[in-house]
């Protein structure tokens, strides 16, 4: 700017002269000189870029202004070029003009000049050099991402009798995780939106076996893309061996002259069958107002003659329904030790055989479960355990009524139903309802124990909703008729 101001500085000093030059001549003839004796004097200025000026390419155009001055006559032309550029736009002075770069225009030195010219042949020029310049870009490096699938390992074996545990995690440059994928065969797993990831799958029923591909796919805010892919070798589990045939003993019932098949679990011999002594026979409906009398049923059975009662398809399937009174052949509800083993408590049990207490069923499902493969399947606490047993299987009895289970999700060894391992067999031999009626299902049956609890007797049901043995808490109401079966003193 300084080499403009002075510039313009000493073009007025010219013009200023040159008056008073002209003004002294016409003094000293004391004449008024013809015009065209007159010598044309032109001076232009560029006002606009200062010289040496840096100015960035970048903001793609710069301001360029220009003004010149003549003494007599008028300007006949004024000519603008930037660089090699002639301006056609500027054809007089004053003026203002916004000059934009070429295309590819490249940064260094680039002149600006202006030439006036007058029309009595008079001619100036000024010129400005100005630098160009251009930052360098940065360098801006694309955004890389890399995705690991950490389980399963690739080409492994996989049994869908147990969840398959699938991790992921990816590593990214810089930016953000925009999307995750995971696809396992052409399932894509909603639940997986983020790295890292663990998510247990569970196979799909009719999932055939051979290479399950499973894929993570990974996309960065920026652009960025990855994926790692791996497959597992699916093998569906194998179907449980079926059930050997058990090498029953028998024991003769001396109060009736029935026989029972008995089985030996561990240190306990067992009835493999529900006890079906009735000394008298009632309706369901004097399960209603039985109090603490003992009252012994038939399922489905309406009547008081025990003959007709025996004679019934239901007492030969399924035994005697006993209230708890009954069962535990007292008639208070004092109760006895849940954990006296042996009970001690003969009820309804014939000679040298008695009621098993709650501790006496435990420790026989303690003796089955050490006997079992674990499975997968939900705890106490819900929770997902691959080391459970299933008790409920190994007892419950084949064919003999079982439904199929609706928790196969939760607990999927209970897809193969029953399983009788040891000559068990327990089965729904359904109850009479405290209200007085008769219940029956496919899904749960129940055997009284000694104890008494907070709201009736204490009972043990086998269901098949769970692999384990279901103690009751607080017990059910004692009018109830369940099922018996004894344990050899």
């Amino acid at each position: 700017m300084n080499n403009n101001l002075n510039n313009n500085t000493t073009n007025m000093k010219k013009l200023s002269l040159l008056s008073i030059l002209l003004v002294f001549l016409a003094g000293c003839n004391n004449t008024t000189p013809e015009p065209d004796q007159t010598k044309q004097s032109l001076i232009c200025t560029l006002t606009a870029p200062e010289a040496n000026t840096e100015i960035d390419l970048a903001d793609g155009s710069f301001e360029i202004a220009g003004n010149a001055m003549v003494n007599v006559g008028e300007i006949s032309s004024v000519t603008l070029k930037v660089g090699t550029d002639v301006i056609n736009e500027i054809t007089s002075v004053p003026f203002s003009y916004t000059y934009t770069f070429n295309e590819g225009q490249e940064a260094g030195s680039l002149t600006v000049t202006l030439t006036v010219t007058g029309d009595k042949g008079a001619e100036d020029q000024d010129q400005v050099t100005v630098t160009l310049v251009k930052e360098e870009e940065p360098v801006v490096l694309p955004q890389e991402i890399t995705a690991t699938l950490t389980a399963p390992a690739d080409g492994s074996e996989w049994v869908s009798d147990a969840p398959l545990a699938i991790s992921g995690e990816a590593v990214l440059s810089k930016g953000e995780v925009q999307s995750v994928v995971l696809t396992v065969g052409d399932e894509v797993i909603s639940e997986v939106t983020s790295v890292p990831f663990t998510y247990d799958y569970t196979a799909p029923e009719g999932l055939a076996e051979g290479d399950l591909h499973i894929t993570l796919e990974v996309i960065g805010n920026e652009g960025g893309k990855a994926s790692a892919k791996a497959k597992v070798i699916h093998k569906r589990p194998a179907e449980p061996t079926p059930p050997p045939t058990p090498d029953y003993e028998t024991m003769t019932d001396s109060r009736d002259g029935k026989s029972y098949r008995i089985v030996t679990l561990g240190s306990q011999v067992w009835m493999a069958e529900n006890l079906a002594w009735l000394p008298e026979v009632y309706p369901s409906a004097a399960a209603a107002d039985s109090g603490t009398e003992m009252r012994y049923f038939v399922l489905n059975y309406e009547g008081n003659d025990v003959a007709e009662a025996k004679a019934k398809e239901e007492y030969t399937e399924y035994g005697v329904l006993y209230n708890w009174f009954a069962a535990n052949g007292c008639t208070d509800k004092t109760g006895f030790d849940a954990t006296a083993v042996p009970s001690g408590v003969r009820g309804a049990c014939p000679e040298g055989w008695h009621m098993p207490s709650k501790a006496e069923w435990q420790i026989m499902e303690a003796w089955v479960a050490d006997q079992l493969e674990p499975v997968t399947g939900l705890n106490s606490s819900y929770e997902t355990d691959h080391n459970m047993k299933n008790v409920w299987a190994a007892l419950a009895g084949v064919e003999v009524g079982w439904s199929a289970s609706e928790m196969v999700e939760e607990n999927p060894d209970l897809e193969y139903g029953p399983r009788d391992l040891f000559g068990f067999c327990v089965k729904p031999a359904g109850k009479c309802w405290q209200s007085g009626s008769f219940g029956m299902s496919g899904n749960d049956t129940g055997f009284w124990t000694t104890d008494m609890q907070t709201y009736g007797g204490g009972c043990v049901e086998f269901r098949n909703s769970q692999y384990g043995i279901a103690y009751t808490k607080s017990g059910y109401n004692e009018r109830r008729g369940y099922s018996v079966r004894c344990v050899k003193d």
